[in-house]
């Protein structure tokens, strides 16, 4: 199998993120590592990386094939879809065999700085309930998006993000730091 990690520093030192994929045929490599330009460069199977032209898969032949020519977009767990935050208020869901797009704004509240796929028809956001909470060094409140309905759920209305989740690897529960100390949900 193929697994996928990223990482990220402090909103006061950024980086970009390294995605770094791990197959157990294939040596490791990061996107800042692997000059994807060059032909004699070795993939590994199933790497999936960013370019100025999309996102991109690296195949069972070795070859790359183009998931999507959404550069910023980030595929869900299957690669079924690709989900797009913009500047909007929104996120944009596109079906990759489709290429069908719909797009998810919450009814009350904004868009806080960070989201990610919590499975394939779910994402973790933050959420802004208030335009004063967006002021703030945080992520905004714990929050879903169920794609199948569209329907945004806040997790935890009382406590702002100090920084994006993570799930566990069962998927069951989810882990997140507010400014009063790390949190279970």
């Amino acid at each position: 199998g193929l697994l996928m990690a990223c990482t990220a520093a402090p909103a006061d030192n950024p980086v970009q993120p390294v995605a770094t994929a791990v197959s157990p045929t294939q040596p490791v490599a990061t996107a800042e590592s692997t000059n994807v330009a060059e032909p004699e460069t070795i993939l590994p199977i199933g790497l999936i990386y960013r370019t100025e032209s999309g996102l991109w898969q690296v195949d069972g032949d070795g070859q790359s094939q183009q998931l999507s020519a959404e550069q910023d977009g980030y595929p869900s767990p299957d690669l079924a879809r690709v989900a797009v935050w913009d500047t909007q208020n929104s996120i944009t869901v596109t079906e990759l065999a489709t290429d069908s797009k719909q797009i998810f704004s919450p009814e009350n509240g904004r868009l806080g700085d960070f989201f990610g796929w919590a499975d394939p028809q779910t994402l973790l956001v933050g959420i802004w309930l208030t335009p004063e909470e967006g002021d703030g060094p945080n992520s905004g409140h714990l929050a879903v998006l169920d794609i199948s309905s569209g329907q945004f759920s806040v997790l935890d209305k009382d406590r702002l993000l100090s920084s994006p989740p993570a799930l566990d690897p069962s998927g069951e529960i989810i882990a997140y730091a507010t400014f009063g100390g790390p949190m279970l949900y």
